[in-house]
């Protein structure tokens, strides 16, 4: 090593590797599993939350974190009687169309989340912050990004990119800080505990980094074959020399994204305001976890995904999806005990008190694409691990408040793993609008074992529904959809349906009750965070600071009161 904060790094008795990699016997993490709120809810009970991603929160440097924004946003909800935040995934995206569901790792967290205030005030940064923010801009300033309010990309301004630009090398300053302190250090000592605590992926996630910096730019597929996974022997003692845990500034900085998440998280307690994290089913190919992991995946001899996941069409996407994930060999998985999953969802747990988990449907089977398919229709089902992977979870971890995102074709296997694992389902109002009255997603069909929302990330807006059955109800009058969602929600014109479907599914008896802060804006398809089919989404919307204030707040206190949705037994 060739300095306290340098990226040159020398082997490390912390740099330890996974016993899945390297067959070592499968060791259960010792920590306890992860106490779940579902066995304390009283019968009844019911609470009510808010769909927003941490990025499109306000904040000072012009996108939400993990600090002042997150804690403010949560003192918020209370104020508003909001029981539920439910996030995005908060893994580092893999690639620059930057969706947090094609995630670099599935453990390590986004280092664009970390606020820089916080690392201030534990002396990482230097006190020049504020100048800093001001050379670049870091604020919403009028007739830029705030003004606009409502618009996700306004006049095609990237808000993440932009952000990303100056403040990683912050983030990384501060973290090279950090390794410079002496070893009795209050904080290198709580570092250093960390990287031994977190050590099982921690250290593959480290040498993984280190190797991405050797390829600026270049994905995991296209890095020399020898370097494409982590390998037993000489590339074994080579990736513990790149990834010395404890001397690089990435396990530094994931330090920093852990405590400020603890922090966040213990400020939801403190307000009663539970965090639902969300757990992507596939991770990208270009990272940790498929590098270090090589042997959970279906890959061929040169280490490329042998098929490509993805979705058959349906009425989200008609032309169906393909992903860039590659799959699992759940055989793999299942001979392990699930280790690598039961890590992943314990660790998940940490920080969040109900997880969702993505693409549920694909534990039942799931969508297989060949690697060199033009559509995804040329695809085909294949068997997923079914009920015995929730078995080995809930054997290790207990009864986790798992949500699952069940939505798409509704398969024999998937009814069956559904009723097999009697999970909270999603349930989305504007699909059952479209479906019309035999739909599942409407509360006439509901058990009281849902989470239930007005739409979803995936989904356009409430009012961005309205709109287009509008316009299809004046191009063709033999479509009802609107007539029919006016009359079901109560609604006397279209522009209530945004409030009146927001009504619907806080009185229904759904077990959780979420709307996306764009429905409580009533703001239209402009605003919505994913287009799925489309290269990059939408992941950059940002909401207006102004929405923030006491008389939303109050109203939305109102809605939840009114609905029995406290949160409270």
């Amino acid at each position: 090593m060739t300095g306290p904060g340098s990226d040159t790094v020398t082997s490390s008795p912390l740099a330890t590797s996974s016993p899945l990699v390297h067959g070592a016997a499968a060791k259960r993490a010792s920590a306890p599993a992860p106490s779940s709120p579902q066995t304390e809810a009283p019968a009844g009970w019911r609470r009510s939350g808010i769909l927003l991603h941490v990025t499109s929160l306000p904040g000072p440097d012009g996108i939400g974190d993990l600090g002042g924004p997150s804690r403010s946003f949560v003192e918020w909800l209370a104020r508003a009687g909001q029981r539920i935040w439910q996030t995005l995934p908060l893994h580092p995206p893999s690639n620059a169309a930057m969706s947090p569901y094609d995630a670099a790792s599935a453990f390590a967290g986004n280092p664009l989340l970390i606020n820089l205030d916080d690392l201030a005030a534990l002396g990482l940064l230097p006190d020049t912050l504020p100048a800093i923010r001001a050379s670049v801009r870091a604020d919403r300033a009028p007739g830029s990004v705030e003004a606009t309010m409502i618009a996700g990309r306004a006049g095609g301004i990237d808000p993440i990119a932009r952000v990303a630009r100056w403040k990683l090398p912050l983030v990384r300053q501060a973290a090279r800080q950090l390794l410079s302190l002496p070893p009795g250090h209050e904080l290198m000592r709580a570092f250093l505990s960390y990287c031994e605590r977190e050590a099982w992926w921690l250290a593959d996630h480290v040498a993984f980094t280190a190797l991405r910096e050797q390829y600026p730019g270049v994905p995991r597929s296209e890095w020399p074959v020898g370097d494409r996974v982590r390998k037993l022997g000489a590339h074994r003692a080579r990736s513990l020399d790149i990834g010395a845990t404890h001397q690089h500034p990435e396990a530094a900085v994931q330090f920093l994204f852990d405590q400020q998440l603890r922090r966040l998280h213990a400020h939801a307690a403190r307000h009663d305001v539970w965090i639902m994290g969300d757990a992507p089913i596939y991770v990208g190919d270009d990272s940790a976890d498929v590098w270090a992991h090589s042997e959970l995946f279906l890959l061929d001899s040169e280490h490329q995904p042998k098929v490509r996941t993805g979705a058959p069409p349906d009425m989200m996407d008609p032309a169906g999806q393909i992903w860039p994930m590659p799959a699992y060999d759940w055989a793999a998985n299942a001979a392990s005990g699930y280790e690598w999953w039961i890590r992943r969802l314990r660790r998940e747990f940490e920080c969040a008190d109900v997880v969702r988990i993505d693409h549920f449907r694909a534990f039942a089977d799931w969508w297989s694409v060949p690697p060199r398919a033009a559509f995804s229709e040329q695809g085909r089902w294949e068997p997923g691990p079914g009920a015995a992977f929730f078995a080995a979870v809930r054997a290790e971890l207990g009864d986790l408040e798992l949500v699952v995102e069940d939505l798409g074709a509704d398969t024999a296997p998937l009814q069956q793993l559904r009723a097999e694992t009697g999970l909270p389902q999603m349930r989305v109002l504007v699909e059952g609008l479209n479906e019309g009255g035999a739909s599942a997603h409407l509360p006439t069909a509901w058990t009281g074992n849902e989470a239930a929302y007005t739409a979803t990330h995936d989904y356009d807006t409430v009012r961005g529904w309205t709109d287009e059955a509008l316009r299809a109800a004046a191009a063709d009058p033999s479509d009802r959809r609107l007539a029919f969602a006016l009359r079901f929600t109560g609604a006397t014109d279209p522009s209530e349906l945004p409030r009146a479907a927001i009504d619907t599914v806080l009185r229904s008896n759904a077990r959780y009750a979420i709307a996306p802060l764009q429905d409580w804006l009533g703001v239209g398809s402009e605003s919505r965070m994913n287009v799925p089919g489309t290269p990059d989404g939408n992941w950059r919307w940002l909401a207006p600071a102004i929405a923030f204030d006491d008389d939303l707040a109050t109203e939305l206190a109102t809605s939840a009161a009114r609905s029995g949705r406290t949160g409270s037994a």
